[in-house]
């Protein structure tokens, strides 16, 4: 599985939505200090709050929809090419693939993640911002973290059920930019007074406070649950689906 895995590393690098994908998250981060150094009550004195800054990248769903997207082209790619054909005769156990493809996928997560904070601090200097850490922030992106995982599992089993691009980014981008759950949220408010948004993958970010709130740690360990249980059910459907079902 190893061997499996560096080589999808090797064809992400050498893909050019590795490359999109990230400078996607630089160019946000450019965005982020600009507003904030130039609107934020905060900015005006000089300095921001560091969750304040990861809110805009990583509640907002915009971190998760982007490597959402990055991993439905990641495996739709093997399956449209045909290279999925090789693939599976070299493999011992057919689920290595998606825990190799996965692994891969996730590494690029934190690089990415590595990348944009490095140019959050970038431009911070270049728009003279101070960023202040309060006690709860490494928490607080844990849960956002984790949480695009959920998503990211999410779309390995979208990619993995149609194996067409089109149509798995389309209904990724559909769940992943919450549209599904405000929808069936509305339906439920209105016909059972009831939140169902709270219990799926990505609408349970909405329980998540500011680190400076209270319920912030309730609300925590809701979305670090939640998203573990949808991670398991998720990479469970997809190993399950690709062992059954024909390669091609």
């Amino acid at each position: 599985m190893l061997k499996q895995t560096k080589m999808f590393i090797y064809r992400m690098i050498k893909s050019k939505s590795f490359y999109v994908i990230m400078s996607l998250g630089v160019l946000f981060a450019l965005l982020t200090m600009y507003l904030m150094s130039r609107f934020s009550e905060s900015g005006k004195e000089g300095f921001v709050y560091a969750h304040a800054i990861f809110d805009f990248y990583l509640e907002s769903g915009f971190f998760a929809m982007f490597l959402a997207i990055f991993a439905v082209i990641a495996v739709c790619s093997d399956f449209t090419s045909g290279y999925i054909k090789n693939i599976a005769g070299r493999l011992r156990m057919r689920w290595y693939y998606i825990c190799s493809k996965s692994i891969a996928i996730l590494l690029y997560m934190v690089l990415c993640l590595i990348v944009y904070m490095a140019a959050v601090y970038l431009f911070s200097a270049v728009f003279n911002v101070e960023i202040k850490w309060i006690d709860g922030t490494v928490q607080y992106i844990l849960c956002c973290v984790v949480n695009a995982i959920a998503v990211i599992a999410m779309a390995i089993a979208m990619s993995e059920l149609f194996r067409k691009t089109g149509a798995a980014i389309a209904l990724t981008i559909m769940l992943c930019a919450g549209l599904f759950d405000s929808l069936l949220n509305a339906v439920t408010l209105l016909a059972f007074d009831f939140n169902i948004a709270y219990y799926l993958p990505v609408g349970c970010l909405s329980k998540l406070t500011s680190p400076a709130e209270s319920g912030f740690n309730s609300g925590c360990t809701w979305v670090l649950c939640t998203s573990a249980i949808y991670m398991v059910v998720l990479f469970g459907f997809s190993i399950f689906d690709f062992t059954r079902r024909d390669a091609v």
